[in-house]
């Protein structure tokens, strides 16, 4: 998308490599690696430059030669309609960790219709169908956790989170989490 859910995560672990992929590169990315850049402090001196661990790909993630590894972390904001299954998919066969947040999930997408023919019956309330089929894809692929953002900020708030059975070392450590046998203590 816009990339900027991925300039953040580039900025905060500058230990990972950050991939952000979009049918086309918005005027937006280049004024959040320029802001970066200049207001932004590098990790280690050594280091070409704030954002050296972070680039931009165009191209459209359903058709490219898309192949996560093992251990990869896929984040996916507002993937509309087929993508963000599409993600969640590819997470779960390559064993990674994935934190998806659907957006647009066409009426009879996934095979579950939400509606009638002649409007007697069905959910007619946008907020509980998107929840519905948020929580029809958290099930089918077996997510760890469903986190949510304000409604305030979109009407699409709902974040699917798995890690597919994976620890992800590179993140390990880093996420400002203390963990105990039962709960995930964040600062």
């Amino acid at each position: 998308g816009h990339g900027l859910g991925g300039t953040l995560l580039a900025y905060r672990f500058p230990q990972i490599n950050v991939v952000c992929m979009d049918l086309e590169r918005r005027p937006c990315w280049v004024t959040y690696r320029e802001a970066f850049e200049k207001f932004g402090v590098k990790a280690h001196e050594n280091t070409a430059s704030v954002t050296a661990n972070l680039k931009f790909e165009v191209g459209d993630l359903m058709s490219s030669a898309f192949g996560p590894k093992r251990g990869d972390y896929l984040m996916c904001l507002h993937g509309c309609n087929e993508l963000s299954p599409f993600v969640l998919k590819a997470a779960v066969e390559h064993e990674t960790g994935f934190a998806v947040m659907p957006c647009c999930l066409r009426e009879g997408m996934m095979g579950v219709s939400t509606t009638s023919s002649n409007r007697n019956w069905g959910i007619v309330d946008d907020t509980a169908r998107y929840a519905l089929q948020v929580g029809y894809l958290a099930g089918k692929y077996s997510c760890s956790k469903v986190a949510a953002i304000s409604q305030f900020i979109t009407n699409r708030f709902l974040i699917i989170i798995g890690d597919s059975q994976n620890n992800h070392p590179s993140l390990e450590g880093n996420t400002g989490c203390e963990k105990d046998n039962t709960v995930e203590k964040c600062n």
